[in-house]
């Protein structure tokens, strides 16, 4: 097994729990030995360390009597090195594994959270709160576009309304991201605000049904401005309540 080496500060009289330490399974062996000038075995500690997804990845090992040494390690580009004075560090590439790609949201993640708070699901887990203190999760940042540490209440969707046909209708307005492509956006209508029905949903590239939907560019190539448009007219018997869900997949 090959862990990350991982920093927690920890203050007097706190505790710190639900650690996300993510160990993952050896795929191959970087082997050699130590020896000195005369090319005798050396006895000291042989380490490899290297950089995977935003996480330091380290492992060591004691040679042998005969200055052997072996360490478990997976894919990448290590920097292997000793604990003994005079010796240089040396970069071993080890491939012919296969890695998936970070998933949309983890990508997004790693653009605003620190290595050691991506450790940490209560801080940049996707039911975690911004850290910022605007009330809502990493979710709906993740769907709107907003860095995490700065999102504000006033990014949140907004309602509206449009005419059409000398009717007015109620809109909701909010920013899509367009690299969120595990998201599904839903926007929701209810009379009472404890039954929801889908409206529009977004899934697949397509919003369905489109034609009470309206997409335009922003400023920000990474984000569309969306309004959904309701189907009743806001002149009709009763109540109608628009709300927008993000559905991670």
């Amino acid at each position: 097994l090959v862990g990350p080496d991982l920093t927690q500060i920890v203050s007097n009289n706190q505790s710190i729990s639900n650690i996300s330490y993510p160990v993952v399974g050896a795929s191959y062996l970087i082997s050699g030995v130590v020896q000195d000038s005369n090319g005798l075995p050396v006895n000291t500690m042989v380490f490899a360390t290297t950089t995977l997804y935003g996480l330091n990845y380290y492992v060591q090992a004691n040679t042998d009597n005969n200055g052997l040494y072996i360490l478990p390690v997976i894919d990448g580009a290590w920097i292997v090195g000793t604990s003994m004075a005079g010796y240089g560090q040396q970069i071993v590439n080890v491939t012919g594994v296969n890695f998936t790609a970070s998933s949309p949201f983890q990508q997004w993640r790693q653009t605003y959270f620190s290595t050691v708070q991506l450790t940490n699901a209560g801080l940049s887990g996707i039911a975690a709160p911004v850290v910022s203190g605007a009330g809502y999760t990493n979710e709906i940042a993740y769907a709107l576009g907003l860095d995490p540490r700065v999102a504000k209440v006033t990014d949140l969707p907004v309602l509206g309304k449009t005419s059409v046909l000398s009717l007015s209708y109620q809109t909701l307005g909010f920013n899509r991201n367009l690299a969120a492509s595990d998201l599904t956006y839903q926007v929701q209508v209810s009379s009472d605000l404890i039954s929801w029905t889908p409206l529009s949903t977004f899934s697949g590239g397509v919003w369905s049904p489109s034609n009470i939907v309206f997409e335009t560019p922003t400023a920000n190539p990474n984000l569309k401005q969306v309004q959904v448009r309701d189907s009743v007219p806001l002149n009709s018997p009763g109540k109608r309540f628009l709300r927008l869900v993000a559905i991670h997949s």
